[in-house]
């Protein structure tokens, strides 16, 4: 997670320092062919001489590649927990469950509270 803590992180550093970001001609066409920033090329060299090659093109979250239900909610859990409560998390994950049967927007309203 990109925060100011993490990046001060000597541990964190270390492993920054063990790290290039390359633009790659491959991949910049392929942007320019379907405007989706879907693409990355990980390389990885060890100790020993190593070099291990990956391309991946799809996210989780992708639509060819959907997150669960579960896998949203633990993923909204985890980026609203600095600013809801767990009991207004699961509020607000179970008013998203029944959003379709909701009959007056008033009721959405005390969601965007934190608590």
């Amino acid at each position: 997670m990109y925060t100011d803590e993490n990046l001060k992180d000597p541990k964190i550093c270390e492993v920054m320092e063990k790290v290039d970001v390359l633009p790659d001609p491959e991949l910049d066409m392929e942007f320019k062919e379907s405007r989706a920033v879907t693409a990355v090329i990980v390389e990885l060299k060890t100790k020993t001489g190593e070099k291990y090659l990956k391309k991946l093109s799809r996210w989780k979250g992708d639509p060819g590649f959907p997150a669960t239900k579960e896998e949203l909610q633990a993923k909204f859990r985890r980026v609203t927990s600095k600013a809801l409560s767990p009991p207004k998390a699961e509020e607000n994950i179970e008013t998203a469950d029944r959003l379709e049967s909701i009959k007056n927007v008033q009721e959405l309203g005390h969601l965007t509270r934190s608590s």
